[in-house]
């Protein structure tokens, strides 16, 4: 599992790289990111001083220019290199700890749960949508920091959600069909700017439906993919098929670099506490029509009212 190549202490020499340290290996440089357009503060308090599986993130006291390849109302910014530190594990393994909060986590039984947000009439209901989303937030919490710009956001929807189907118009929110009848007649979707009703059960719930789209599809290149997959690489083309179109450009930028530290494919199999990777695949081909048929009918329930879009 430890990468090509080594080298020194990046304190006695030039750090323009990933660096990981393990116990035994001296500095590795796992990769360059001299190419990668990194938006210095929204990345430091996305990756700065974090703990990923008992690994350190810090930044080098160095900074490298930014590469002149952007487009002209791009900002201009400085790469910050990122170094790795384990404190006292080896390269990987420290990603497969897990906290003991996860102890008893079985992905497949969230999956699963997703088949129960479904009625007869084929109406999301939201109890169970808000509670298998529960459960998906303890799995990307799970493997460690990386994911936190993405758990954040979804917790911090879910509250919204749990305040509305607390209050007094809690029998329009049972379901997300009845929920957008209702805000819809009650003219509480603001169709043009966020100021008038930001917390919108409508548009709440896009924001959760649209990072579902992207655990749908990064999950399903789990399944799908070689062994020798880059989780990187799959990560980030799901991400770009799905939540990259509506984030602005520092953040997708600083995602992509988040996305270089990513554990391998067979650390995250294992992290569904399904079994052996080749039974985690098993899993996620039987579970995860499930999240897609959900994601279909709300997506479809959403275009049919022109709501995709919402601000």
């Amino acid at each position: 599992m430890k990468p090509e190549g080594s080298g020194t202490d990046p304190q006695e020499g030039p750090c323009q790289g990933l660096w990981v340290r393990g116990p035994d290996e001296g500095w590795v440089r796992v990769v360059c990111l001299r190419a990668c357009r990194l938006a210095g503060s929204r990345a430091r308090r996305l990756l700065g001083g974090s703990s990923i599986r008992g690994m350190s993130v810090r930044w080098d006291r160095s900074s490298l220019s930014f590469p002149s390849t952007r487009r002209e109302d791009e900002p201009q910014i400085k790469l910050t290199p990122v170094r790795l530190y384990f404190p006292d594990q080896p390269y990987c393994r420290s990603y497969q700890k897990m906290d003991d909060s996860e102890t008893g986590f079985n992905l497949k039984v969230v999956l699963v749960s997703f088949k129960q947000c479904l009625n007869e009439k084929e109406e999301v209901l939201l109890d169970p949508y808000i509670a298998s989303w529960k459960g998906l937030v303890r799995f990307l919490n799970s493997l460690g920091a990386i994911f936190s710009f993405i758990s954040k956001d979804v917790v911090s929807k879910l509250q919204i959600m749990e305040r509305l189907r607390g209050g007094p118009q809690r029998e329009c929110y049972c379901t997300l069909q009845a929920m957008v009848a209702h805000e819809l007649g009650s003219q509480l979707v603001d169709l043009e700017r966020r100021s008038q009703h930001p917390e919108s059960g409508c548009r709440t719930v896009l924001r959760l439906h649209r990072a579902l789209h992207w655990l749908q599809l990064f999950l399903e290149s789990l399944r799908t993919s070689p062994e020798d997959a880059r989780t990187s690489v799959l990560c980030t083309d799901s991400y770009n098929a799905s939540l990259a179109a509506h984030h602005p450009w520092i953040v997708r930028r600083a995602v992509t670099v988040a996305f270089c530290a990513l554990p391998t494919r067979k650390v995250f199999l294992e992290a569904m506490n399904v079994g052996p990777p080749e039974q985690a695949v098993q899993m996620l081909g039987e579970a995860l029509p499930f999240i897609r048929r959900v994601y279909d009918v709300s997506q479809k329930l959403y275009a049919e009212h022109s709501l995709l879009n919402l601000p």
